[in-house]
């Protein structure tokens, strides 16, 4: 099928190919095998620096990421980066309205995921990336964000912990049922426990809109994992889940805010 991002009736479709083989035109180069060399040797790196972000303490994840480079964050996120490409836009096929989007992308880590956000997105969709890491925000809030088409997207990140309420880029408390989509990739499944997950799910449920769609971070490897029982307490209708690759231990899943009680719009 075409790489281009088509639409059909009033849902967005995405070109499709089988997305552990190969890279499509906006994909990042380089092969899983690779990447996770990479990512390998940069967590010895982390390791040998004192860096304990393999943690499902979110306090101590915080500080390890907190204190992290850029450039470290980014090689011992490589494996993560590569799956982004391939399960974010299987998310947004036949789910996302056909218009310009508001969506909240949490921990966001150096803007990556809102790279892929913003590529797969329809023009003067609005991108807002939440991450407690200064350094990070920084570097995320340094890049070039651009649709498929090449127009430059509206992205902006912000120095915020997803623990305390969502808000938006002015700052402020995001409105109940305003934002049409939630991006979290990574970051659930390994940082927080049971407790900070419902709290999560509830502010997620909280600033969707009536039919919109959160897509998270899942434990593969469990039926009914943390994450999901979350979500599904918070009100949240869960789908199957969506895998980078057939081996894929983090699938994303996908929720959606039912409209009167009947499912999405």
């Amino acid at each position: 099928m075409s790489n281009r991002t088509v639409i059909r009736g009033e849902r967005l479709r995405l070109g499709t190919v089988r997305r552990w083989r190969g890279a499509r035109s906006g994909w990042p180069p380089g092969n899983l095998p690779l990447i996770a060399l990479r990512q390998w040797r940069a967590e010895r790196r982390a390791r040998r620096l004192g860096s304990n972000f393999r943690t499902s303490h979110n306090d101590a994840a915080v500080g390890a990421y907190t204190a992290m480079s850029p450039a470290l964050f980014a090689a011992v996120n490589a494996r993560q980066a590569w799956a982004n490409w391939r399960t974010i836009p299987a998310t947004l096929h036949g789910r996302a309205p056909r218009r310009p989007l508001r969506i909240l992308d949490l921990a966001c880590g150096d803007g990556s995921t809102c790279a892929v956000l913003a590529h797969h997105s329809l023009p003067s969709s609005r991108i807002i990336g939440l991450e407690f890491a200064s350094r990070l925000v920084d570097r995320a809030n340094a890049r070039s964000y651009h649709h498929a088409n090449g127009s430059p997207a509206q992205v902006t990140v912000l120095t915020a912990s997803i623990l305390d309420p969502f808000i938006d880029e002015h700052g402020a408390v995001i409105a109940d049922g305003s934002i049409d989509w939630i991006n979290c990739s990574g970051a659930l499944v390994h940082h927080f426990d049971s407790e900070q997950l419902m709290a999560i799910a509830a502010e997620c449920a909280r600033v969707l809109m009536p039919g919109g769609w959160a897509a998270v971070d899942t434990d593969g490897r469990r039926r009914d994992d943390p994450v999901r029982q979350a979500f599904r307490a918070a009100g949240l209708n869960g789908e199957a889940r969506v895998r980078s690759c057939p081996v894929d231990r983090y699938p994303q899943a996908c929720f959606h805010k039912p409209v009167n009680g009947y499912g999405p719009a």
